[in-house]
């Protein structure tokens, strides 16, 4: 058990490493690193993608990835082949007010996770490592804002 956790948090370490070594890879890298945050959690590593005020990750109001999310996630889908982790991926959505805002949230970070699925493995990542796919909608934020932009969100989980 205790050589598998240090196995782990050096895997761990290593793919946090990989994900720095490309942020230093040009300008349009370094303004992508901005959107990844990353935490060693029980589960495992949390990489999260998040939206930034006024650079969003998908286009609004749709599950349509932008270029930089698209470039992101080539970058995660390289870093994660450097360890054999199952996977878990997320999707979370900031609240939104009207009549049909509970269930468009639900359906929004649903089809937001699923599209950030098919981008990992367009590049290459083995399908047979994803364990789970899960849409969260504004039920797990980030910020305390349920209305923060930066809780929009796709949760990718290099797992124990």
């Amino acid at each position: 058990e205790d050589s598998a956790k240090a196995a782990d948090s050096k895997s761990f370490a290593e793919v946090q490493e990989l994900l720095t070594a490309f942020g230093g890879e040009s300008m349009a890298a370094d303004k992508a690193m901005r959107h990844i945050v990353t935490r060693v959690t029980d589960e495992g590593l949390v990489i999260e993608l998040i939206d930034q005020p006024g650079d969003p990750l998908f286009e609004e109001g749709s599950d349509t990835p932008t270029e930089k999310m698209r470039g992101i996630l080539s970058i995660i889908a390289r870093v994660a082949m450097a360890v054999t982790n199952k996977v878990a991926l997320a999707g979370h959505s900031f609240g939104s007010t009207g009549e049909d805002a509970d269930s468009m949230n639900w359906q929004l970070s649903t089809n937001r996770v699923q599209q950030a699925r098919m981008i990992l493995l367009e590049n290459g990542f083995d399908p047979m490592r994803v364990a789970r796919v899960t849409g969260k909608a504004d039920r797990d934020v980030a910020f305390d804002d349920p209305m923060d932009p930066r809780n929009n969100r796709i949760e990718v989980i290099l797992l124990r």
